[in-house]
């Protein structure tokens, strides 16, 4: 037992925990074992009270509701520069491409002279982007927004300048509040490289000051990055919501189905299966981790809709569906849309969240729904 202790301890000092977090989880483990009334037993109280604990240390308690509809989405992001804010900013409005919306980017980095260019590339061919000589970055964006609101653009991701990680990054946000007091953005992102670990905490407490009620996290570098955890938490911590976006696709972060994922232990797993290397994440694992989430009724109620059409979506599908996603055609979202009474792009949806949660930490996952074309 002390050496399991003693193997937790590490993990959570690696991942660059704070060492009054790495000692809290300690106790709350250590109270546990005495209940227990055989090894096998206080195996399982260990694993449940830490897989208890790093959920309460990851999450943020508020949920990154990102499916309001409105006539106009306009997103502005935000970060120090090498945190990956660009192309993160490129990749989100592709994802909003693919789910039906017509996207535009809007280069308002004047620090970097090819910025621009750069943005172009990242975005690919089928998402415009706007730029501009001009210096002031609150003029290049008004500018930019009401042209494409003229050419009927539906959802406008507005790229921000940047500055060094070791300038005065608290100036940084002031000044983008008042790009956002131009901007009017519906939605403001910070992008964190997880790499900092848990110096990134000044900079989630900063933003959520600024940013309380429209603004959210994406920490990026997450796969086989230890601190990116760390990083996590103390996001968690200031009550930041947060978005993964590692695997490509942009959904609201959940604290229990991360860990989940993390620890990979077969108590813990969805439907009690074990995760290896040879474990497929199916349609079934993603079911009954929602149906436990919606029975506990914890989340926002926005959340709660979401879930449940989710759970109808998956209810509605058929053996061979659940079973092997990768084979779903276009032809069947229509089907499995029109059976459980939603829009096809709430199917296209479900997928993409079962594509995340099944590629994030490289379990296989057994999708390839062209969502672009339905």
């Amino acid at each position: 037992m002390k050496d399991c202790m003693d193997e937790i301890t590490g993990a959570l000092i690696d991942a660059d925990f704070a060492e009054m977090v790495v000692d809290n989880i300690k106790g709350k483990i250590q109270e546990t074992i005495p209940s227990a009334s055989n090894d096998s037993d206080k195996g399982r109280l260990m694993y449940e009270t830490f897989f208890n604990e790093l959920c309460r240390n990851l999450d943020p308690r508020k949920s990154a509701i990102i499916e309001e509809k409105r006539k106009i989405n306009i997103v502005m992001f935000v970060g120090l520069r090498g945190s990956g804010k660009s192309d993160t900013c490129a990749k989100y409005a592709r994802h909003h491409l693919k789910m039906g919306y017509k996207p535009d980017l809007v280069c308002a980095e004047t620090y970097s002279e090819d910025a621009f260019k750069s943005l172009q590339k990242t975005a690919g061919e089928y998402v415009p982007v706007y730029g501009s000589h001009k210096e002031d970055p609150a003029e290049i964006a008004k500018d930019g927004i009401a042209s494409l609101v003229r050419w009927k653009r539906d959802f406008i991701v507005v790229d921000t300048s940047d500055s060094e990680p070791h300038e005065k990054w608290s100036s940084l946000f002031v000044e983008m509040r008042k790009l956002a007091l131009a901007v009017k953005p519906n939605l403001v992102i910070l992008v964190i490289d997880g790499s900092i670990g848990r110096v990134a905490l000044n900079q989630a407490r900063a933003f959520n000051k600024i940013f309380t009620n429209r603004g959210v996290v994406i920490v990026t570098n997450i796969k086989g990055n230890l601190k990116s955890v760390a990083a996590l938490a103390v996001v968690a911590a200031v009550g930041c919501p947060l978005i993964l976006a590692e695997s490509g696709e942009f959904e609201p972060y959940e604290a229990k189905a991360f860990v989940r994922c993390l620890l990979e232990n077969p108590w813990l797993s969805p439907a009690n299966q074990h995760v290896d290397k040879t474990y497929k994440y199916t349609l079934r694992d993603m079911y009954e981790f929602y149906k436990d989430e919606f029975r506990l009724g914890t989340k926002p109620s926005q959340n709660r809709n979401v879930i449940e059409r989710y759970l109808t979506i998956m209810e509605s599908m058929m053996e061979e569906e659940l079973d092997k996603p990768n084979e779903i055609s276009n032809v069947q979202v229509l089907e499995i849309a029109a059976r459980s009474n939603v829009d096809a792009k709430d199917v296209v949806k479900c997928m993409a969240t079962y594509i995340m949660w099944g590629g994030l930490f490289g379990m296989r996952k057994e999708s390839s729904i062209n969502s672009a074309s339905v």
